[in-house]
């Protein structure tokens, strides 16, 4: 198994011969899509979200990956069933994890000894993790590649942003007044990267009453359309909290208890991405 190291990006030159920190796709490697789900800050359930598109995408029919970049606190595995699981190798290569409805994962947890060690690496070693996770892992032929982002706008989510072919992002946020600022930092920092902004997913937005079916807002009124409005993005859903999917979370059966039927406008805007231009052959 490769073990992570302190290389830096690969440097590599773009369409406009200008020098680019892109990582390289290796030759066991066909990813049409890359998209970010990414979220300004911790604890918004941005990785529920990404395996809710990837399940959903999944269920569509589509060849799906996931690459767990949030490297200090993993949790997809865990959601498809892959504790106490690890990662295997072909030659020089990582091969992800195969969920069992062919979900394919890679993630620091994937990698280390036991799931519940700490993550205790510096910024290069982060990178290269990264790097590992992209360039070193035959991730074979899928249509999307999720990447589940670090929260914030540190050091990881920039070297993602920067190294990866990200096609576009996906913000996940919560009801609370803070999260207006919030979302103003990760739609900030992808302009700043130059990579499109695809909509704002609420998460924990309500519960719904067992008794009666009434929406309840738990954290207070949503302000998910007026953030939205003010930073012209679109909204493609609102989630509620929902004991059942935080139990399929927990015991690792997400891709067979998830509920039909959530996040359609997100699903439908990815599945409707245009192909990638194929490389030139005058190159």
């Amino acid at each position: 198994m490769a073990e992570c190291s302190d290389d830096h990006p690969i440097t590599m030159t773009g369409s406009d011969g200008k020098p680019s920190d892109m990582y390289a796709e290796n030759d066991l490697s066909h990813v049409k899509h890359v998209i970010g789900i990414v979220s300004g800050k911790g604890g918004v359930g941005k990785s529920m979200v990404t395996g809710i598109l990837a399940t959903n995408l999944m269920r569509a029919g589509y060849r799906v990956g996931i690459l767990d970049a949030d490297i200090t606190g993993p949790s997809i595995p865990k959601m498809f069933g892959m504790s106490g699981k690890h990662a295997t190798g072909i030659g020089n290569l990582l091969l992800p994890n195969v969920s069992k409805h062919a979900i394919k994962v890679m993630s620091a947890n994937l990698v280390l000894k036991n799931e519940s060690d700490p993550v205790i690496w510096r910024g290069p070693v982060l990178a290269g993790a990264i790097r590992q996770f992209w360039s070193e892992t035959s991730w074979g032929s899928i249509d999307y590649l999720l990447v589940d982002m670090p929260p914030g706008t540190g050091d990881v989510a920039l070297t993602v942003f920067k190294s990866l072919p990200i096609e576009g992002v996906v913000i996940v946020s919560s009801p609370q007044d803070l999260a207006r600022m919030i979302v103003g930092k990760a739609v900030r920092m992808a302009q700043i990267m130059d990579i499109p902004v695809l909509g704002l997913i609420e998460n924990m937005s309500y519960a719904t009453c067992p008794d009666c079916g009434k929406k309840i807002e738990i954290f207070g009124k949503s302000h998910v359309d007026e953030t939205a409005a003010e930073y012209d993005i679109p909204v493609l859903g609102r989630l509620p909290i929902d004991p059942a999917i935080a139990a399929a979370v927990d015991d690792g059966s997400f891709e067979d208890n998830l509920p039909e039927g959530l996040l359609p406008q997100a699903v439908e805007l990815l599945t409707q991405m245009p192909e990638p231009a194929s490389p030139s052959s005058d190159s």
